[in-house]
């Protein structure tokens, strides 16, 4: 059996699976003032509720991520400058490591039950990036979420300072983050090397596509007449 655990604070979410099915999904608080709804025992229906809620967020979260979908021309739209009122936003380029830190970091903070704020975008980032606390301010981190929110793929919540992304927006997330890292960076990254050793009898159904995938870049290469 595997559990998925995730914590947010003293709220904490858990999936256990066992051989790729769902057994149960649980919501917990450690202390339920994390809650916001009070801590005595009338307010057990409020507590109930938002508990609820959160493991709805986490389920929809959970369901959205293995089903990504890229749109046609978008790859490229999403470099382009956008506009939000009177401000003007520099569009996401992910060929640059800050935008590609910020995207996976978005999809890291998805599943907060209360959404996320600006201060864990920079810390997020910081994380990813290796940077000291210096080096990348809220200011900065705050510009950078400006430009996930200027393509549409991340909202912001009611109330206080506090964003979040919807299903149909982390699919697009997960579909980029995923292309560049198991699809283009592995080609990419054996295009100048040798031929393989032999590889071994048993292969995973990826490990066979990427070979296939491999054999058809070769001979891509050769037609073009780019010497590797």
């Amino acid at each position: 059996m595997t559990v998925l655990k995730v914590r947010w604070g003293n709220l904490v979410l858990k999936i256990y699976d066992k051989g790729q099915r769902v057994l149960r999904l649980e919501a917990q608080a450690l202390n339920t003032a994390a809650l916001k709804v009070g801590k005595v025992l009338e307010r057990r229906p409020d507590i109930l509720g938002r508990m609820q809620q959160m493991l709805g967020r986490f389920l929809a979260v959970v369901q959205a991520a293995p089903i990504r979908f890229l749109e046609a021309g978008r790859w490229e739209s999403w470099a382009a400058p956008t506009q939000r009122g009177n401000r003007r936003l520099a569009g996401l380029d992910m060929n640059k490591a800050r935008h590609r830190a910020l995207v996976q970091t978005v999809v890291a903070l998805a599943s907060a039950p209360e959404g996320y704020n600006v201060e864990q975008v920079r810390q997020g980032m910081r994380e990813r990036l290796a940077l000291a606390a210096e080096a990348y301010a809220t200011r900065q981190a705050a510009s950078d979420l400006a430009k996930v929110r200027g393509r549409g793929l991340v909202g912001r919540m009611e109330g206080p300072r506090r964003y979040q992304s919807q299903p149909c927006q982390l699919r697009v997330l997960c579909g980029y983050v995923l292309l560049r890292e198991q699809a283009i960076k592995p080609l990419l990254a054996g295009a100048a090397k040798t031929p393989l050793d032999k590889p071994p009898r048993q292969l995973s159904p990826i490990d066979q596509q990427y070979m296939t995938l491999r054999q058809h870049r070769s001979q891509t290469v050769e037609l073009l007449g780019l010497a590797a």
